[in-house]
């Protein structure tokens, strides 16, 4: 789920950290978040840049970097659809889902094996099938 996007957002970070200067990870690798009222996917893809600025030998404070990255790249990158906006948080990156799109791609309630047993199925002519 969200693999096409995140995959496009991990190419732009990837573009942008060199543009800065910064040498970006092989791989972004993403995370899901649970925020407060939200959900969304993070990234850790800013600190491994600059632990790699400082292990190169440039003269960095590696948290201190990463978050400058962190923000930079939220400023910059606009979010792809389906998201509602990229945060930076500390040294992390962090993408928020649109509620409404997460839903509709999640699975229904009546498949998943967290649901309730009083949960009735979803019918397929539902206006959210």
């Amino acid at each position: 789920m969200f693999g096409t996007e995140l995959g496009a957002l991990s190419e732009q970070i990837r573009e942008r950290l060199t543009a800065l200067g910064a040498p970006p990870p092989d791989r972004v690798e993403w995370a899901p978040v649970p925020f407060r009222g939200s959900w969304g996917f993070g990234t850790a893809a800013c600190f491994q840049a600059a632990a790699a600025e400082a292990r190169s030998g440039k003269d960095v404070r590696v948290p201190e970097r990463a978050e400058a990255l962190a923000r930079e790249l939220a400023a910059q990158i606009a979010p792809p659809f389906g998201f509602t906006r990229l945060q930076a948080e500390k040294a992390y990156l962090n993408a928020l889902v649109a509620t409404r799109c997460w839903a509709s791609r999640s699975p229904a309630w009546s498949n998943s094996p967290a649901s309730p047993p009083s949960a009735p199925p979803i019918p397929a002519t539902s206006a959210w099938a």
